[in-house]
C-alpha cells in the first residue's frame, strides 16, 4: 500500500513539473514574444507602447498625489475635530466660572458686611439667608 501512495506521489509531483514546464514555454511563445517585440520596435505601435508606459507611470504618480491629498485631509478634518471639541470645553468651562463666580462675589460681599460689625442684627440675618441661598445655588 505504501508502494502505490509513493508512486502515485512521484507520478502526481513529475505531472506537475512537465504542467509548469509546458506552460512556462506557451506563455513566452504566446505572450512574451509579442511583448517583447512591441517594446523593441521602433514604428508607431513602439511608440504607442512607450506611451502606454508613460502613461502608467504618470497614472500612479498621481494615484500617490490623490493619495498624500486624500490623507492631509483626513488629517486637517482630525484637527478641525479636535478644534472644536477644545472650544466646546471652552464654552462650558466659562459657563461653569460664571456659574460659581457670581454667588461666590455675592457671598464674598455679604461676608464683608457682615464682618465690619456695622450691620443691624436684623440685617445680618438678611444677609446671612442671602449667603446661605448663594451657597446653594450652584446645587440647584
Amino acid at each position: 500500500m505504501r508502494g502505490v501512495v509513493r508512486d502515485k506521489a512521484i507520478t502526481t509531483r513529475l505531472a506537475l513539473l512537465a504542467a509548469a514546464i509546458v506552460a512556462t514555454i506557451v506563455g513566452r511563445a504566446f505572450i512574451g514574444g509579442p511583448i517583447r517585440s512591441l517594446v523593441g520596435r521602433n514604428d508607431e505601435l513602439g511608440e504607442l507602447a512607450e506611451e502606454v508606459d508613460s502613461m502608467s507611470g504618470q497614472l500612479a504618480g498621481a494615484r500617490e498625489q490623490l493619495n498624500a491629498a486624500a490623507e492631509a485631509r483626513l488629517t486637517a478634518l482630525e484637527q478641525l475635530r479636535h478644534a472644536d471639541r477644545l472650544t466646546t470645553v471652552g464654552r462650558l468651562a466659562a459657563g461653569l466660572a460664571h456659574e460659581l463666580g457670581t454667588p461666590l462675589n455675592v457671598v464674598a460681599g455679604r461676608a464683608k458686611m457682615i464682618a465690619s460689625g456695622k450691620l443691624a442684627p436684623d440685617a445680618t440675618a438678611e444677609n446671612a439667608t442671602i449667603i446661605g441661598g448663594q451657597a446653594e445655588r450652584p446645587n440647584e
